[in-house]
This record gives C-alpha cells, sequence and structure tokens, in this order.
C-alpha cells in the first residue's frame, strides 16, 4: 500500500505526487520497441516487388472503388520548379510514373491509405485490395508517393526531408487545391494533362503521381537503393500484356485499362 512522504523528500528521489492519497510514483523514461517508417517500408518494397504487382495493386484499388477505368502513363517530362511550397520539392517535378482512375476518395479512403497496413488488406475480406500492405509497392518506384483527389493533393515523405511540413511524426502533407493554385499552382502542373484543369479545385477522380527515384536519389534512399528506370515501365507492360485475360477475370467496374508513354 501506498504511504504518504512529507514533499521535503521529493528532493532526493526522482518521484511525484499522484492522487488525493498522495501516493508517490517515479518518474517513466521513455522505453519500447519501435521501428523507423524508412525501415518498415524497406521490408514491405522486398514483399512487394516492382512489376506486374504494381500495375495489380492499382487496378485491384481501382475496381474496389467502383472506377470503370485505370490509365497507367509514365510521363517523361519536366515541370517548372519555381512555385512550390520548398525549394526541396523541385524533385517531384521530372519524371514520374502516373495512375488515374474515375472515381474519387471518400474520407475513409483517405485516412486508410495513411495506414501503413499492419493487419494486412483492408478489413473488408471481401475487397480486393483499398490500401493494404500491398499499396506500398509504390516505394519500389518512388520515395514521395503523390495523391490528388476531390478537393486536395497529399504527398508521402517517410524520410521527412523534403516535403514542406513533413516530419517524422507526421511523414507527408497535404494541401487544398484552392490553396496550391493561389499559392504554388507549379505543383499542381504535372496534373494538367490528366484531366485537371487550371485553377479547379475540385477533381472528380483519382490521380496518383510516382516521381521516379532516379540514381541519386536512390543512393540516399533508406527506402529502396535501386533507381527506377524506363525499362521497368517497359518490362511492366509486357507483363500485362500477357497477363491481360487473368486480370480482367476478377474485375467487377473497370471495364478498360491502358498503359502508354508520354
Amino acid at each position: 500500500m501506498c504511504q504518504s512522504f512529507p514533499p521535503a523528500d521529493t528532493r532526493c528521489c526522482n518521484a511525484v505526487y499522484v492522487g488525493k492519497m498522495g501516493c508517490m510514483k517515479p518518474r517513466h523514461i521513455k522505453f519500447g520497441q519501435r521501428q523507423k517508417l524508412t525501415t518498415r517500408l524497406r521490408e514491405l518494397v522486398r514483399k512487394y516487388p516492382k512489376g506486374v504487382g504494381l500495375f495489380k495493386e492499382f487496378l485491384q484499388n481501382a475496381d474496389d472503388a467502383g472506377a470503370s477505368r485505370l490509365d497507367a502513363v509514365l510521363d517523361l517530362r519536366t515541370q517548372a520548379k519555381e512555385k512550390l511550397p520548398n525549394r526541396e520539392m523541385s524533385c517531384l517535378q521530372g519524371r514520374a510514373l502516373v495512375f488515374l482512375n474515375d472515381q474519387v476518395f471518400t474520407e475513409e479512403d483517405w485516412d486508410k491509405i495513411q495506414d501503413i497496413g499492419n493487419s494486412g488488406k483492408a478489413m473488408d475480406t471481401a475487397k480486393t485490395g483499398r490500401f493494404g500492405l500491398g499499396f506500398n509497392s509504390v516505394y519500389n518506384v518512388t520515395d514521395y508517393p503523390m495523391l490528388l483527389t476531390d478537393d486536395r493533393l497529399g504527398i508521402f515523405d517517410p524520410h521527412a526531408n523534403t516535403i514542406e511540413g513533413a516530419t517524422h511524426a507526421d511523414p507527408g502533407a497535404a494541401w487544398t487545391l484552392k490553396d496550391l493554385w493561389e499559392n504554388c499552382p507549379d505543383l499542381l502542373a504535372p496534373f494538367l494533362d490528366f484531366g485537371l484543369r487550371e485553377g479547379q479545385t475540385q477533381f472528380d477522380g483519382t490521380i496518383f503521381r510516382l516521381p521516379l527515384r532516379d540514381q541519386r536519389m536512390a543512393q540516399k534512399s533508406e527506402v529502396c537503393s535501386e533507381p527506377y528506370k524506363s525499362e521497368d515501365f517497359c518490362q511492366m507492360v509486357k507483363s500485362v500484356e500477357e497477363h491481360a485475360g487473368d486480370l480482367i477475370l476478377f474485375l467487377n467496374s473497370v471495364r478498360n485499362f491502358k498503359l502508354s508513354k508520354i
């Protein structure tokens, strides 16, 4: 049973008063198992290697969302870099792999995709995708997955070293389209060729943009040390062609998918 001690005793021990009875409890020191986000993602990348699996993940997620189509585009162009939230984010404006579907995220989707997926695929086992562990296959391609849907743009930054506002506690940031058009329009410029109109503050669909990890980024990345090359996309296209029949077989809503390069 706790005993009451006079206040003077607290000077000679690491303790504080707690509760009505004046019980003394020691101050705790931070302790417990933990894991860096980049370490966790590196392990997941090994389980979900690049290739046709990446396309299948986006196809399944689009189908679960009720989309009617999915486009995958290798965009080899470079965009303007002047009007961005910070200078470091200029690395997002180069080559990218883009996935586009015609369904808007729900609030539940928005919350779910921010969960690393500790319990595997979504809790609803009737669904084939919806941002379970397999979504992390995007980190085979990029360190900064970008997501534009409805009225907002979100960017993941597991290293917390590039995106304005990202921290290790909150490894990413999001903005409304309205705010970005008014202050940092260059960040939205790469989406203009995928259905977004200049000044548009609400988008009726979903665009994932994966800025390609080049050799320089790969050397610094704690998630994946391999760059994503055009040859990797060509191999994905070939695999999709070979397995197109199997990919279509279990789809419920997606009726068309296309892969291309610009």
